[in-house]
């Protein structure tokens, strides 16, 4: 059996794709040539915006990859290290732009676009390092005259989109106090830093920075082989919950694959951000999600141990989409290869006096060391090749290379795979309007009167649909989201908090933590308990969710384009912090009073008529601390339980919305075809013209569906 190639496949597609569009364009001339508009040409719908997009982006050959992580994780040095040059600024330099686009070019070359005012172009290595750490990019531990971090924690992104960006310098104290009150910002504070000093953070940051000169987006153009099929969109680290600003949100449901980079500590992992961030990620994009763990300099970490904690904590990912890193290693292979000898090397790497760019390169001279000794040990001779070679394996990145390349070559099927599966749609959403005509002229043939008559008819009954629609919102409406406690959300979630508070007491209960003690810390045990219950409330979440679109989905007309809309929720949670928190508050409450009082003590006591004499030492309780604990949870969990419900309201408010809009504008496109068509039954000749166009183009389409559902079966072949 001769197999197709990758490009062969692909062309094939969209030549198809074109000769489709051709024809198009061609009926909508002769429909419009005799007073038929069917509306067959891609328009300005969102669907019809995805298709041509994709359509572009697959011809271009243009994969876009997306690399974010948290702040100061090294995601711009994992950057740097993938490319192979150390362009992008590290260090601690968080970039301000939203995006920077790289992308595959014939020289080094960069295109800045301000928010107000021309692009400004830079070329050349030197010109676009100097460009990026001086307009580009912001250090997070920026100090003042007295030495004090004044940008520690501010979320730039979201500042710059939501407010700067907004306001365009126009705004009061008052403005900015409110501002700092908006949930988005307040769930943004890192753990580390008190509530005061992040408000006051962003303020210095607010008053500081002129909202023109802000950069919108960034290209970089650099000539590799791995950036010839992709292109690498690099965002803004994401705040304390996984949050993005407008213009990132934007371009991750653009994007094709995510690479998320995370720093490893040297103590346990924290979860928090990267849970919440691909909570919000599109479920047709979660396989195409890689967490990349970065470490700094990987000699002496026990990766194994590190690897087998991290597929723990990060089951929601493949184990394949997973991998460990030591970017700034590969980062130092480029300065080791102008070395010609191992001893030069030594020497460079052993100076006290060594530059400040060179001194990041000093710890790897322990690593040399231990090389030489084990080449001592072996009588084999030192060589700088072979020691940049065995620094690669510690580097993680070739292997990180080596596992992603079957996934490119897969990546574009995935966006062919995406791209036809909207084709589809659209031509199924045409067809079924034509096919409704058709059946009606087959069925009153020879008497346009009549077919005129039922084709009106079922135009009335669209037209009467839409105000059912209304009332049918409404009814939704009401199920899902009233303030009556026996709303669908409300009741639900509800039920949840009140079975899992019985869980937390039964856990807290002195006889069950006896048993469970032998097994696990009682902390443990009451923290596993906490995690699984946002698991679970996000699972509640979503089913809420699914049954209201399946239930939204009854209403639509036979054929209808059925509506797939992704809802992005970000509910508050308790963080691992505030766990830490509630133990930490029930241990320093969990005392009580002991009599401590001695023979002698007695004595006085009597003597002194009570006066003197007693004496009592505090001593810790743990039934009291257990106690604590679970009315800690209890008041946490009834605080946010709201803010959940609302959380889950918002999305149902914004998808009834979407809903009733693209159910409307679906039902408006088949109610003017049939009026379309309904005025050429008033003259006997146009009729018969009428219905034989519409014959073609209804099998024309016919013809398209089953072949792009043919190409899609052969997308998904390669896929498997």
């Amino acid at each position: 059996m001769i197999t197709k190639s990758k490009k062969e496949i692909i062309g094939a597609i969209m030549q198809n794709y074109d000769e489709f569009i051709y024809r198009t364009e061609k009926f909508t001339e002769i429909t419009n040539k005799v007073g038929l508009d069917y509306n067959l040409n891609l328009n300005e719908s969102h669907l019809d915006k995805e298709i041509k997009r994709k359509a572009d982006e697959i011809k271009n050959n243009v994969f876009k990859i997306f690399v974010t992580g948290e702040a100061k994780s090294g995601k711009s040095t994992f950057i740097n290290a993938f490319l192979g040059i150390d362009l992008l600024p590290s260090g601690g330099a968080q970039c301000t732009s939203s995006i920077i686009e790289i992308k595959n070019g014939k020289d080094i070359k960069l295109i800045a676009k301000p928010i107000k005012g021309e692009p400004i172009e830079k070329f050349g290595e030197d010109a676009v390092k100097e460009f990026l750490n001086r307009n580009a990019s912001i250090l997070g531990n920026s100090k003042d005259e007295n030495n004090v971090s004044i940008y520690e924690g501010v979320p730039f992104n979201i500042v710059n989109d939501m407010f700067l960006k907004i306001y365009q310098g126009k705004y009061n104290d008052n403005d900015i106090e409110n501002f700092l009150k908006e949930e988005m910002i307040v769930k943004e504070k890192p753990s580390n830093l008190d509530q005061t000093k992040y408000n006051e953070n962003i303020k210095n940051y607010i008053k500081n920075t002129n909202w023109e000169e802000i950069i919108e987006k960034l290209t970089i153009e650099y000539p590799a082989e791995y950036l010839k099929e992709v292109t690498i969109l690099d965002s803004p680290g994401v705040g304390a919950v996984g949050g993005f600003g407008e213009v990132t949100e934007k371009a991750i449901k653009e994007t094709d694959a995510i690479i998320f980079i995370k720093s490893i500590p040297g103590g346990a992992m924290d979860s928090l951000s990267f849970k919440k961030f691909f909570e919000s990620v599109d479920d047709k994009k979660k396989d195409t999600t890689f967490l990349v763990l970065t470490f700094k300099n990987t000699q002496g970490v026990k990766i194994e141990e590190r690897q087998e904690e991290a597929y723990e904590k990060f089951n929601e990912l493949k184990r394949e989409n997973i991998f460990f890193v030591d970017s700034l290693s590969e980062l130092n292979f480029l300065e080791y290869k102008k070395f010609n000898t191992i001893e030069d090397l030594e020497d460079f790497l052993a100076e006290d006096d060594i530059d400040d760019k060179a001194k990041k390169f000093k710890n790897e001279f322990a690593s040399l060391n231990s090389f030489i000794r084990k080449n001592r040990k072996n009588n084999r001779l030192n060589n700088v090749d072979d020691f940049i070679d065995e620094m690669k394996r510690y580097s993680g990145i070739c292997e990180f290379k080596e596992k992603i390349e079957p996934f490119m070559y897969v990546a574009p099927f995935y966006k062919l795979k995406d791209f036809l599966e909207k084709l589809v749609k659209k031509s199924e959403e045409i067809k079924a309007t034509l096919e409704s005509i058709m059946k009606k002229a087959k069925e009153n043939m020879g008497n346009p009167k009549e077919l005129k008559k039922s084709i009106d008819q079922t135009r009335d009954e669209i037209k009467g649909f839409e105000v059912t629609l209304n009332d049918f919102v409404e009814e939704l409406r009401k199920k899902y989201i009233s303030t009556d406690n026996n709303s669908i959300i409300k009741k639900q979630i509800n039920e949840f908090k009140d079975d899992f508070l019985n869980n937390i007491k039964t856990k807290t209960s002195t006889e069950l933590i006896n048993n469970l003690f032998k097994f696990k810390p009682f902390n443990t045990i009451i923290k596993e308990e906490i995690d699984k219950f946002f698991k679970d409330i996000e699972n509640i979440k979503t089913n809420i969710i699914e049954y209201f679109y399946i239930e939204g989905n009854q209403i639509l007309l036979k054929n209808k384009e059925k509506i797939d809309i992704k809802i992005e929720a970000i509910l508050p949670t308790i963080n691992e912090e505030e766990i830490e928190n509630m133990f930490k508050e029930a241990k320093k409450n969990s005392t009580k009073e002991v009599d401590d009082t001695g023979f002698f003590g007695e004595v006085v006591y009597f003597l002194t008529f009570g006066n003197f004499g007693r004496s009592t030492r505090t001593e810790y309780d743990p039934e009291k601390e257990k106690e604590l604990i679970y009315e800690n949870i209890k008041s946490k969990v009834t605080e946010i339980i709201p803010k959940i419900q609302n959380a889950v309201m918002d999305d149902i408010k914004s998808g009834l919305k979407r809903y009733t809009e693209v159910v409307k504008a679906n039902l408006k496109d088949s109610r003017d075809r049939l009026d379309s068509f309904s005025k050429q039954l008033e003259d006997t000749n146009k009729a018969e013209e009428a219905i034989e166009i519409t014959k073609n183009i209804e099998n024309f389409y016919n013809e398209n569906i089953k072949n792009f559902n043919k190409s899609l079966d052969e997308v998904k072949e390669e896929l498997m």
